[in-house]
Parts: C-alpha cells; structure tokens; sequence
C-alpha cells in the first residue's frame, strides 16, 4: 500500500484551537482531524456537485 509523505504546516492559535475542537467533538487525532478538514475543502473548492437528473418523470394519459 502507498503512503504519502507526512506534511507538517503552520497553523495560526485561533485555526489550531479550531482543529482540537472539530477533533474533540469527532473523537479524532489532530492528525485525522487535519485530514478530514483538509479533503472537506478540496471537495468543496474542486468537486462539482453531480447534475439534476434530466429524466423527466412518467405521467400516464388518463384514458
């Protein structure tokens, strides 16, 4: 299995005290904390929500 390579960054007191408290409140490490906030923003900076459905539905002809 590939691992990627630890990052270490820099966080301001008032983003740290943010990240314990996401974590407090999930049961997670600071690591798997920094993760998950770190993919929620890429999903939401690059993911594109998936497109309406353009079926439309089926109305029967009343007889």
């Amino acid at each position: 299995m590939h691992t990627n390579p630890t990052t270490t960054v820099q966080l301001s007191e008032a983003d740290a005290r943010k990240v314990q408290q996401y974590a407090d409140q999930h049961g997670l490490t600071l690591e798997q904390a920094c993760t998950q906030l770190t993919q929620q923003g890429i999903q939401a900076r690059f993911v594109r929500p998936k497109a309406p459905s353009r079926v439309l539905p089926f109305t029967p002809r009343a007889k």
